[in-house]
């Protein structure tokens, strides 16, 4: 599926204790292309970086997945990193 690349928001106490991290996240798009369910598939190790990443997954925006020209609900899974510069 084609989506806006996500944006997370770095927690600022994750931040600060220099926690960083992958998180996976799945999602479910409906026939829109509007995310409407998601989970962590694969933990960053931070419950706060996985809510954050499923937060960025949530206000994703994607294009309708089309099987044969039809719009179909699709599922998905997105990797969302968080490193410290």
């Amino acid at each position: 599926i084609q989506c806006s690349p996500p944006q997370p928001t770095y927690p600022s106490q994750s931040r600060r204790m220099g926690e960083t991290g992958k998180a996976v996240v799945r999602l479910t798009t409906d026939e829109t292309g509007k995310v409407i369910k998601t989970a962590v598939v694969s933990s960053s190790g931070s419950a706060r970086l996985d809510q954050a990443a499923v937060d960025a997954v949530q206000r994703m925006r994607c294009k309708p997945y089309l099987d044969n020209g039809r719009a179909v609900a699709v599922t998905a899974q997105q990797p969302i990193g968080f490193e410290l510069n």
